[in-house]
């Protein structure tokens, strides 16, 4: 999930496994994603960070790819998986061929204006972006990414349909310090202090970052 060249580190992957493996946020995602595929389809996912999701649905039976521009990423999702279907690609490159694609918190489709291109390749797309950046969730983007995602389609006379979802995907801290330095790299400095109140009580760990990840998953179909 987060695509980028050069994102992911080590501590960046340390972080991302601890959550991960302490709360049901990929499944969660991956069962309402099943709801909209089936497993008679070719999928493939682009830009999959460390392949959570890939993963889930490739163990519930389904036929997928995934793939992402950063080498570390895909080294980290087939050591952790054990699976043979992740591979390093440029998004602008070639696209494999399948029947839906899956854009998981991909970025800005309308920055690229790729969504001609991505519709002459795949009948399904599924796309899902996040409201708000952090805890708070007073922060939403509703009025900008998403109603931004929203007029971009609609100007191209693109089908959809979209759906809200919210997920608890809280990060698991060893102190205050490590905080610290979460917030700043991956929120930035200026929201350390702002952040920080959003601090709990753990169960493996001392701390936990409260994060409720509202999100809009769309179903983007092709014209006929």
């Amino acid at each position: 999930m987060h695509t980028g060249l050069e994102w992911w580190d080590d501590e960046r992957i340390e972080w991302y496994e601890r959550a991960a493996a302490s709360s049901s946020f990929h499944k969660s995602l991956a069962a309402d994603i099943e709801a909209m595929i089936s497993r008679d389809m070719r999928i493939h996912e682009e830009g999959c960070g460390l392949g959570h999701v890939a993963q889930i649905l490739s163990s519930d039976g389904y036929d997928i790819t995934a793939s992402d521009i950063d080498s570390r990423a895909i080294e980290e999702a087939r050591k952790r998986s054990g699976l043979d279907i992740f591979s390093v690609s440029d998004f602008l490159g070639p696209l494999p061929p399948s029947d839906a694609l899956l854009l998981l918190y991909f970025g800005r489709i309308a920055e690229t204006d790729s969504i001609e291109r991505l519709l002459d390749a795949y009948p399904l797309i599924i796309y899902v972006i996040s409201h708000h950046r952090g805890q708070d969730t007073d922060r939403r983007e509703k009025k900008g990414r998403i109603g931004e995602t929203i007029g971009y389609l609609e100007s191209k006379g693109v089908c959809y349909s979209a759906k809200d979802v919210t997920y608890s995907f809280p990060q698991p801290l060893s102190s205050i310090d490590e905080a610290r330095r979460f917030i700043a790299r991956m929120y930035g400095k200026e929201n350390i202090e702002a952040f920080l109140p959003f601090l709990e009580e753990g169960h493996d760990y001392p701390y936990m970052l409260r994060n409720m990840k509202t999100s809009t998953i769309f179903t983007i179909r092709r014209r006929k």
